[in-house]
């Protein structure tokens, strides 16, 4: 009986095949994407590693007033 009511259903089992597909088809247009994440991540983690220097900062700064 549960198969009868899914066979009338637009259930999409394999939805990864066609996003797969589409992706290639889109690259295939407009060529490869391009690692524009690369800035995105430098900037990241030249945040980052200023907010680590800005903690240690605060942290040398209060042990300093503490003692």
């Amino acid at each position: 009986m549960a198969s009868h009511f899914l066979m009338h259903e637009k259930i999409w089992f394999d939805k990864f095949k066609y996003d797969d597909a589409e992706k290639r088809y889109y690259e295939q247009l407009n060529g490869p994407a391009r690692s524009s994440a690369c800035p995105k991540e430098n900037g990241a983690s030249t945040i980052l590693r200023d907010i680590a220097r800005a903690r240690e900062n605060i942290q040398k700064s209060l042990a300093g007033v503490s003692t």
